[in-house]
């Protein structure tokens, strides 16, 4: 959109324009309403009246909107274009010239803007169609200068601290440090690793002064051999300090090895000088932990190579654009993208073939689009489904080409969407999603859930977040009058805890391993009776045992599932890896026993509880809070008023402030309340503002936070869920009758109710405040999404292929199908360590019993599909390499003690050799017992005595085997290069690997098997393969053979 050069007629208002306040957001760098920026061709209009920042597309025509619905007249067109880089300017360092600056803060110096963009500007008129020039106006250079010089509104919003918020532990309080006996420590850079020669990642046992290499860390550089570590456990030596992270104001990088965590040292000048170290003359020469997190996510490639090493593949087109990390924004983006891989999010606000999308924008009742939900939901869903940004970065394009040729090996990552006026936007108002910090994605979801039904309840229209909406029904009984009260919620997420079932340590890193657990063992934990001790039955008027059951009374069309694999250490969470098993062809269903159905015709209702009686007691103290703040050494009595003046909550570090503050108030006892049924901790004086700032009186604020125990979000949803209630507290009002039937429902209670696995927000990192999210997204993928350019004809909803994707920031990958399997299932897999190769007789490859199939062939080595009634066994799956994905298995086989009437009837199969212990011994597998089990199926094959220990690459074995009148002639020859030699992913691998081996040895053995003889009435055998043929060493086949003996 070009305007003319003509006179305008309005520049007598020119004068009056004013230049940006430091308070106002310019939104010079990308359209509030898309995410069009300055770098395209035509650029961005930015309102010099609100500063609002539009595209200039005749498609899209954001900026023209803005003017037709607010009447600024005068914006400036801001144009990007990046400067040509000298050569010589980027080369290598001349020798004399000047060293480069030292490391300060962060080891990532940022270039300037001006020395990297030119800038285009033009002031234009909109109701003229005219640019406005220099020789029209004196002050139209001072406007452009204001615009180009403020603060963008994405840089006003990011948070500078990127760290977490480290404190004490006893360990650094009470730190006792041991004689120096050895010559003091040597200054950074010139001390090594007292078991290697690394001289940087260094770590300072502060209490012997012996100096480690810190951990091998993927991803990072400077990493180490983990003899830091290898130092603690030898010693049990809790604390160390990092070398070259120590600075004159005392910052430096402590480590507790016993709490697992960082931490810090307040007496740290002190612990140095017993080792010579001067803290003043300290200078920082190396990353900290923190700085290196931040390498790591800006730089972290998760699962983006497959087993192999080798790159996943980069695609691009509609619904498979990256979001850019904008500072431990991952929790966010991968939230971002599942929500709108769901129909239902997409038809809300992805809807440009509808009249609604472009009437929205006219008709928005938000002075600023920036400040309206809508319109950031709508901006987000644009360019994530529309496919018009998913080009390869500019980067790339620099890196992979020359003289105009593409270089296809390089990947062609995407640049990625920056969702900066999103988060501003949603996380305005909120202590933590408001800032830079490493949030928890289950907790962002249930936020923005709340924070669409609230502009939802404003502005009418489609609810899309009710598809997670479901019913429970929890129900109480009195175990001695049998009677019954039934009482519905709704939910939106169903959280789940993952019970800890240690295994023992890994030897090689003392990480406790985990067994396995089932997705559905934990629902049904979650829904089964538990009893409730002294509760006061109303009708039988004493206290009894009760039975307390919630089951879901209605089901979401979208399950949402919260795993809790954490547990809390000192107060602090802790991340626990424990494998969360999914169910068969990830499909979880739900039946009659997880149904609840309300009030039954032979049951009688329990009659309301009666009013407690009230008594006068003191307020109750959060326990947590409290016991952090007697453990910082405060009074009691002290402790219990910052907690009543700081609103009671978790966060002992306000209450801990507020004491600083009030370090002269008296120690006056605090007096006696009356208890009430709905009195609980008093709410701050910063909630109550918050929720009233949202246009409910003080009164219903403070209620709704009693009722729920000044949690912000529950208190939320309580006050539009009584949307009636004043919150008059003057008078305690009896118990509500509580309901006996569940609500009308809108979703489903037809039954079965079963869920297929649409997505899976995965966590990288040790710390629940710290590490990388990612998104895996089961989605329809066209063929051509590949090739770095908009996919303009690829419909999600089509059936061409579907595929795992995984979002990781702004590289959108086809994921690899074998890692992935194991990443979502969360737990570890059985080595596939025999074939028998395509080139054996089709008979034998036939999955029969008849005319000399694969069964017949079994039981000709004295293995069938079942032993002394032993079948059942969960359904396993592989990737056999053959391009056809993860297949299930096809059965699985015993041994049968040479009696083949002990086997009938086959059940599941795995896809492994192992041998196994007995059924009351768990099955577990024995001491290399992978390679074990795959040898004795060999010696049963070959009458030969396999020496597992010394395989080759060359071993191979012959021998013949007979059944039912068949005899077969097999070949055997043990390969490598189909399996690692590794103990990482096998299950099992704490029993399985021995001190000098890995759990598999990488030995695969692959079996030719011929049909040398059959009886006499048989014919020979011709089975069509329907066109294809087997390739030779075509894992078509493998099974996990269960011996079922003991040693």
């Amino acid at each position: 959109m070009s305007p003319e050069h003509k006179k305008c007629t309005h520049l007598a208002q020119v004068a009056s324009l004013q230049p940006p306040k430091l308070s106002q957001s310019v939104h010079r760098e990308e359209c509030t309403q898309c995410f069009d920026d300055q770098d395209t061709s035509l650029g961005i209009s930015v309102c010099l009246i609100c500063f609002n920042g539009g595209c200039l597309s005749t498609e899209r025509h954001h900026a023209q909107t803005h003017w037709k619905k607010t009447g600024h007249l005068f914006s400036i067109d801001v144009k990007r274009v990046r400067k040509e880089k000298d050569e010589k300017s980027v080369s290598q360092r001349a020798e004399g010239s000047e060293p480069p600056l030292k490391m300060t803060k962060l080891a990532i110096l940022e270039e300037r803007e001006e020395d990297k963009y030119d800038y285009l500007t033009s002031v234009r008129c909109w109701d003229c169609d005219t640019f406005v020039t220099d020789e029209s106006s004196s002050k139209i250079p001072s406007l452009i200068s204001s615009i180009l010089t403020s603060p963008s509104s994405a840089r006003q919003s990011e948070v500078q601290a990127w760290e977490e918020e480290i404190l004490p532990c006893e360990h650094t309080l009470t730190l006792d440090q041991l004689p120096l006996s050895a010559q003091p420590i040597a200054e950074a850079g010139h001390a090594t690793c007292s078991s290697c020669d690394l001289t940087s990642n260094l770590w300072l046992c502060l209490t012997c002064g012996s100096l480690g290499c810190g951990r091998a860390q993927f991803g990072v550089t400077n990493g180490g051999n983990g003899h830091g570590l290898a130092h603690y456990q030898a010693t049990r030596h809790p604390v160390a300090v990092k070398l070259g992270t120590i600075t004159p104001e005392g910052n430096a990088d402590i480590y507790c090895y016993l709490c697992d965590d960082s931490k810090l040292d307040p007496s740290l000048s002190n612990h140095l000088a017993i080792f010579g170290i001067n803290l003043s003359a300290q200078t920082k020469t190396e990353l900290s932990v923190t700085e290196m997190q931040i390498e790591h996510n800006l730089k972290y490639d998760f699962s983006l190579t497959n087993e192999d090493g080798k790159a996943l593949e980069p695609i691009h087109g509609k619904g498979l654009t990256g979001l850019r990390n904008l500072g431990n924004s991952c929790y966010m983006a991968s939230v971002l993208q599942t929500i709108f891989a769901l129909p239902e999010f997409k038809e809300r606000y992805y809807a440009l073939e509808s009249a609604r999308a472009q009437d929205h924008a006219e008709i928005c009742p938000e002075p600023l689009p920036a400040d309206c939900v809508e319109c950031q939901m709508r901006k987000i869903a644009d360019g994530l489904l529309s496919g018009r940004y998913t080009n390869p970065a500019p980067s790339h394009i620099n890196a992979s080409s020359h003289a105009g040729v593409t270089d296809p090996t390089i990947p062609a990552f995407q640049q990625g969407l920056k969702p900066s006026t999103f988060k501003t936007l949603v996380g305005r108002g909120h202590h933590e999603f408001s800032t830079m910090k490493q949030q928890d994605s289950e907790e962002f979801l249930e936020y923005l859930v709340s924070v669409l039904r609230r502009d939802w309840k404003k502005r009418g229209g489609e609810d899309p977040t009710r598809i997670f909406s479901y019913s429970t029904s929890q129900r109480l009984q009195c175990t001695e009058c049998r009677k019954v009260r039934y009482r519905t919620d709704e939910n939106d997420v169903l959280s789940i805890a993952v019970p800890a079932i240690e295994k023992g340590k890994d030897p090689q890193n003392e990480k406790m391993l985990y067994g396995d657990v089932s997705l559905i063992q934990c629902i049904d934990s979650l829904l089964a009776p538990e009893p409730l001790e002294d509760y006061h039955c109303p009708s039988c008027k004493k206290p009894v045992v009760a039975a307390k059951q919630t089951l879901v009374s209605s089901f979401p069309s979208v399950l949402v599932i919260h795993a809790k694999k954490f547990q809390l250490v000192n107060w602090v969470p802790a991340k626990l890896d424990i494998p969360l098993v999914l169910p068969d062809e990830d499909v979880l269903e739900f039946t009659e026993k997880h149904f609840g159905k309300g009030l039954q015709p032979d049951e009688e209702e329990l009659p309301e509880d009666e009013p407690a009686v009230q008594e006068a007691s003191l307020p109750q103290f959060n326990e947590n809070a409290l016991a952090a703040l007697q453990g910082m050494g405060f009074p009691l009595i002290r402790c219990q008023k910052a907690l009543l003046a700081t609103g009671n909550t978790d966060n002992a570090e306000v209450a801990m402030e507020w004491l600083f503050g009030h370090m002269e108030d008296p120690d006056e006892p605090i007096q006696p309340v009356t208890s009430s049924p709905m009195l609980g901790p008093e709410p701050s004086a910063e909630q109550i503002s918050m929720l009233s700032d949202m246009g409910f009186t003080s009164a219903q604020a403070k209620k709704a936070l009693r009722e729920t125990g000044n949690d912000m979000e529950r208190a939320v949803d309580w006050l539009f869920n009584h949307p009636d209630d004043i919150g008059d507290d003057n008078t305690v009002p009896a118990p509500a009758p509580q309901e006996t039937q569940p609500k009308p429902l809108t979703d489903s209670t037809l039954l079965p109710a079963r869920y297929r696995l649409k997505a899976f927000i995965s966590h990288k990192g040790p710390s629940v405040h710290s590490g990388h999210y990612v998104a895996h997204i089961r989605m329809h993928v066209s063929a051509s999404s590949n090739d770095g350019k908009e996919d303009a004809s690829m419909d999600l909803d089509s059936k061409e292929e579907e595929r795992w994707v995984l979002f990781n920031d702004e590289k959108v990958v086809k994921a690899d199908e074998e890692s992935q399997w194991r990443l979502y299932a969360d737990c570890q897999g059985e080595p596939l360590n025999i074939i028998i190769s395509g080139n054996s007789d089709e008979a034998v490859l036939k999955d029969q019993e008849t005319d000399g199939g694969l069964r017949n062939y079994w039981l000709s080595f004295d293995y069938a599909g079942e032993c002394l009634g032993q079948h059942a066994g969960s359904q396993q799956a592989a990737n056999l390499g053959d391009n056809n994905g993860i297949l299930n298995e096809t059965d699985e086989i015993r041994y049968d003690y040479n009696d083949p009437q002990l086997g009938a009837n086959s059940g599941a199969i795995f896809m492994a050799s192992s041998y196994e212990l007995p059924l009351t011994d768990g099955h577990d597998i024995v001491l290399n017992g992978y390679n074990l089990g795959r040898d004795w199926i060999i010696g049963n094959i070959t009458q030969t005595n396999i020496p597992t220990l010394n395989l080759t690459n060359s071993s191979s074995y012959s021998g013949t085997t007979s059944y039912g009148g068949y005899t077969y002639s097999t070949t055997v020859k043990y390969v490598t290069g189909l399996l690692n030699n590794t103990s990482v992913g096998i299950n099992h691998n704490l029993t399985v690997m021995t001190s000098s081996s890995n759990a598999t040895d990488g030995f695969v053995a692959v079996l030719e098997v011929k049909i040398t003889e059959k009886p006499a009435n048989s014919a020979d055998l011709l089975i069509p393969f329907f066109g294809w043929q087997l390739p030779p060493l075509l894992p078509l086949f493998f099974a996990t053979i269960l011996p079922l003996i003991s040693l």
